[in-house]
């Protein structure tokens, strides 16, 4: 299997999860290495649901119900990439959990 990010210029800047997603949760809520927040520098994020479904915007509008793309991802899936602002912005709500990887490209 390939690596992900072969080239050596990407810096891995942490990983965290976010759990009860029940209510509207900012991407920004995630814990890393202790620190809440997106870890400075990052620009690329790996996001994984975990046991249920997670739909996000990234828009500013407040996700479920309707609005929001669905991230069904359960089990073994493939992880989804966000980038750039998108990190910022991001609104996550669903009956899982979310794993995230972050990186500076």
């Amino acid at each position: 299997m390939a690596a992900l990010f072969p080239s050596p210029s990407v810096k891995p800047k942490g990983y965290g999860q976010l759990g009860n997603l029940s209510d509207v949760t900012p991407l920004g809520n995630v814990t890393v290495n202790g620190v809440t927040g997106i870890p400075g520098g990052a620009n690329y994020a790996l996001i994984q649901a975990v046991g249920g479904s997670v739909s996000w915007t990234d828009d500013g509008s407040e996700p479920g119900g309707n609005l929001g793309l669905g991230m069904v991802i359960v089990g073994g899936a493939e992880p989804q990439g966000f980038a750039g602002q998108q990190l910022r912005s991001m609104k996550l709500v669903g009956s899982g959990m979310v794993s995230v990887s972050f990186y500076q490209l």
